[in-house]
């Protein structure tokens, strides 16, 4: 039987381990190590924020493709519990608001 503080350990292992392979991944993209925060985990995809922009990636590490291109900030992506969208914090036109967009881009 699993106990409530085995489960959050369990959490906070694979959000580390998310963490750590999103640098990587940019760091191929763009050529520069940087700030990576904010992952967001479901399955085997991990979207991430990294320059203001959001990113996705695997898991398993390699290129990671930028989802978000726009000149606000764009923070604290959700995945869908059926992973089809991405929900996320953007200062687009002042205050901060809520969006959604397909996890796939768009």
């Amino acid at each position: 039987m699993t106990t409530p503080g085995s489960f959050v350990r369990s959490l906070i292992a694979v959000a580390l381990a998310a963490a750590s392979l999103a640098p990587r991944a940019v760091a191929e993209e763009v050529g520069t190590l940087g700030y990576y925060r904010f992952p967001a985990i479901h399955g085997e995809t991990v979207v991430f924020t990294a320059e203001g922009d959001l990113w996705r990636t695997t898991l398993a590490g390699g290129l990671a493709q930028r989802l978000t291109t726009h000149l606000g900030e764009e923070t604290r992506p959700a995945i869908s519990p059926d992973g089809r969208w991405v929900a996320y914090s953007a200062t687009y036109e002042g205050p901060t608001e809520a969006y959604v967009m397909p996890v796939s881009g768009g």
